[in-house]
């Protein structure tokens, strides 16, 4: 009952956890998936096995890495809850900036969890660095993506320390079978989820949501519809093959709005003076004339 499981890692093969112990439950019989999907929604499962032929399914709160509650099953596989899914490593980097909360953690995987799961600040991203003298590894939690390698990072560290930023498809909530009404600022073909997101994120002006859609025989790649404007500004409507992705504000996209509220500003009280210059000028032009053709009348009179 091997292979690949979304948001998982296989720990071991032929084998499953062992009944009766504290940091296990069992839960009944579901197919590989469905308990894969129930470890994935809940906050406390660290990790789960699963049986082929019967549909055993256990879940565990500790990482089956970390546990010796395992015993021997054929056609059985036990799998690790991976929370380094949802980020994009940079290895030999970490950020400049000073972290938000630091901890010590057992393996890279924990220090994963603790930025998905922090509640006192949106976890962003992490530093995750091996730390040779101390009992544990160091973990890092920030509150900034990795948006500016020239002047946010330092590579000193570079032989311990890996950099994980959130992929940007975490920045937008779901809905699926949805599609918005109206016409795309911008569209782009034979592209993921993923990196229609990334677009969104990084394009010149501000979108606040975009819609996706694929079908099974495209293998994961689409159209991507990328909007200009705040998601509440759109509607969306029912598609079989779409979802639409709206972007979840954060301080960033606030002082992207008054950095360009501030533009537009500049730019219309720029425009406004030079075209008050011109009619001043044009006035002083007129008045000259008019001056120069009653000089005119007046000497043609005498």
């Amino acid at each position: 009952d091997g292979g690949k499981v979304e948001g998982f890692e296989a720990y071991s093969f032929e084998y499953k956890f062992k009944p009766g112990s504290e940091s296990t439950q069992h839960l009944g019989m579901y197919p590989l998936e469905d308990c894969a999907a129930i470890c994935r929604d809940r906050e406390d499962c660290l990790s789960f096995s699963s049986c082929l032929v019967s549909s055993e399914c256990s879940i565990s709160t500790t990482r089956a890495r970390n546990t010796e509650n395992v015993v021997k099953a054929p056609a059985c596989s036990v799998f690790d809850k991976s929370f380094t899914t949802n980020f994009e490593s940079f290895e030999g980097i970490s950020l400049s900036v000073t972290a938000r909360r630091t901890i010590q953690v057992d393996g890279i995987q924990d220090c994963a969890r603790y930025c998905e799961l922090e509640k006192g600040f949106n976890c962003k991203s992490f530093d995750y660095c091996r730390m040779a003298s101390q009992t544990g590894d160091s973990c890092r939690l920030h509150e900034t993506h990795l948006t500016d390698p020239g002047g946010a990072i330092r590579s000193e560290t570079a032989d311990k320390c890996v950099h994980y930023s959130r992929k940007y498809l975490n920045d937008f909530r779901k809905q699926k079978s949805s599609r918005v009404t109206s016409d795309a600022y911008t569209v782009i073909k034979k592209v993921s989820a993923a990196q229609c997101a990334k677009q969104c994120r990084e394009a010149l002006f501000f979108c606040g949501i975009f819609h996706f859609c694929t079908g099974p025989e495209n293998l994961g790649r689409g159209d991507c519809f990328l909007h200009n404007g705040d998601a509440s500004s759109f509607k969306t409507v029912y598609s079989p093959v779409c979802s639409a992705y709206t972007y979840i504000e954060d301080p960033d996209t606030k002082s992207y709005l008054a950095r360009t509220a501030a533009l537009h500003s500049n730019g219309k009280a720029g425009g406004l003076a030079f075209f008050m210059i011109l009619l001043g000028a044009g006035m002083g032009v007129a008045g000259l004339v008019a001056f120069g053709v009653y000089q005119r009348t007046k000497f043609n009179r005498v």
